[in-house]
C-alpha cells in the first residue's frame, strides 16, 4: 500500500519516543533517487580520473554482479582497486562536491520528512548502506543524521590501498552491523524501523520490529505483500533502474569501439576526415542502440538537403552529443566552449574530430 508522507509521519509521531528506538535508512533509492555510485563514476569520467578501460571493467563487473555471477565482495573489490594511491583527504573533498553538484537534487523530500520526524522523536537515526562513507557522509550531514554504517575502504598513510574492509555492509553483513550498533547504543531492534528498497536487505528487515519497504524492487514488493509489511513509494524524484544505468554507461563506453573502427580508416584510407566520419556515424548508431533510444524525426530530409549548413541545438542533457552524431552522421565540425577543451578525456577526443574551441 502507498501512503502519503503526512500519514507516514503520523505513524512515527504516534509511536514510542526515545533513543532506544532506531530508524535505519538505506541510501540508494531510499534517501536518494537512483544510485549514488553513478554520480561518482560520471565525475571521475569528466575529470579524467577514470579511463575508458576502467569504465569498461566496471561495467563488466556490474553486469556479472547483476546476473549473479559475481558476489558483492568481488564486485566492490574490483571497483575500488583503481583507487589505490589516491589521497583520502582529496577524495573527501571531491565527495562533498559531488554531493553538492550531482546528488543533492536527487534527495527525496519524503525521506527528508521521515528523518526529521524520527529526530523529533529523539530516535537514534542511522544510514546503513553497502556504499562507502564518502558517498554517505555528505548526505548524512545535510540530513542531520548522526550515524553511518557502511562498507569501509582500506587506507594507509592517508591513501587508499585499493582494498576493502571485510565484511562489507551488505546482506547479512548489514544485519550484523545493525546488531553491533544496537548493542553499543542500547537500541531495541524490536522497536526499530528500517527503510530500504532492496530484497538483498532481508536479513535486516527481518530483525527489526518495523520493516518499511520503500520504493521496493519487484521481489521486495512481493515479499512485503506476503508478510503484510506496509510499503511506501515516493514520486517526487525519478528512480532509474539498474538496466537504465547500464544502458547509459554502455552508450558512453561505446565511444571507444567507435574510435577503434575509425583508426583503420585513417591509416588505410589516408583520410582523417573519413576516419572522423566513421567514428561519428558508428558512435551515433551503436550508442543510441545500446541506450535503447528510438529516434522519430520529422523533416529528416532537411538534415541533408541544404548542406553546407550551420546546425544550432539547445544543449539539454548528456545524451545530446550522441543524438547529434546519430542525426548528422558525417562531414560535421563542432564548436564547443573552452571548458570542454580542458577536460582530460573529452578534450582530446573533440580536438581529434576537428572541433573548434
Amino acid at each position: 500500500m502507498t501512503r502519503a508522507p503526512a500519514e507516514l509521519i503520523a505513524e512515527i509521531e504516534r509511536g514510542p519516543s526515545g533513543p532506544h528506538v532506531a530508524a535505519f535508512f538505506d541510501l540508494d533509492r531510499t534517501l536518494l533517487a537512483g544510485f549514488s555510485a553513478t554520480a561518482f563514476i560520471r565525475d571521475d569520467m569528466m575529470t579524467g580520473r577514470m579511463s575508458v578501460r576502467e569504465l569498461a571493467e566496471t561495467l563488466v563487473a556490474a553486469t556479472r554482479f547483476q546476473l549473479g555471477a559475481l558476489g558483492f565482495s568481488g564486485f566492490i573489490a574490483s571497483t575500488v582497486a583503481r583507487m589505490a594511491g589516491r589521497s583520502e583527504t582529496e577524495f573527501e573533498a571531491d565527495a562533498e562536491r559531488v554531493f553538492r553538484e550531482r546528488l543533492a537534487g536527487d534527495v527525496y523530500p519524503e525521506s527528508r520528512a521521515l528523518v526529521r520526524a524520527h529526530l523529533r522523536k529523539q530516535h537514534t537515526v542511522a544510514v546503513v548502506s553497502s556504499a562507502t562513507r564518502y558517498q554517505i557522509e555528505p548526505l548524512a550531514r545535510d540530513f542531520g543524521i548522526p550515524h553511518v554504517l557502511c562498507t569501509g575502504l582500506e587506507v594507509n598513510d592517508g591513501r587508499f590501498t585499493g582494498g576493502v574492509v571485510h565484511p562489507p555492509c551488505y546482506g547479512e553483513g548489514k544485519a550484523e552491523a545493525a546488531r553491533t550498533f544496537a548493542a553499543a547504543h542500547d537500541v531495541d531492534l524490536a522497536e526499530s524501523f528500517f527503510y530500504t528498497d532492496s530484497d538483498e536487505d532481508l536479513p535486516l528487515l527481518e530483525i527489526v520490529g518495523r520493516p518499511r519497504p520503500t520504493n521496493p524492487s519487484a521481489r521486495l514488493g512481493e515479499i512485503a505483500a506476503k508478510r503484510g509489511w506496509p510499503v511506501r513509494r515516493f514520486h517526487s524524484r525519478g528512480t532509474p533502474g539498474a538496466l537504465a544505468m547500464l544502458r547509459t554507461a554502455l552508450a558512453v563506453g561505446s565511444l571507444a569501439p567507435a574510435f577503434a573502427l575509425g583508426l583503420p580508416a585513417a591509416i588505410l584510407g589516408g583520410s582523417w576526415r573519413r576516419a572522423v566520419n566513421v567514428v561519428i556515424s558508428t558512435w551515433g548508431e551503436l550508442g543510441t542502440a545500446l541506450a535503447g533510444v528510438d529516434l522519430r524525426v520529422t523533416g529528416e530530409e532537411h538534415l541533408w538537403s541544404h548542406r553546407p549548413a550551420v546546425f544550432v541545438f539547445n544543449h539539454q542533457s548528456g545524451i545530446d552529443m550522441l543524438l547529434l552524431c546519430r542525426l548528422l552522421r558525417r562531414d560535421i565540425v563542432g564548436v564547443a566552449k573552452q571548458e570542454i577543451r580542458r577536460n582530460p578525456i573529452f578534450g582530446p577526443v573533440f580536438a581529434l574530430t576537428g572541433t573548434v574551441f
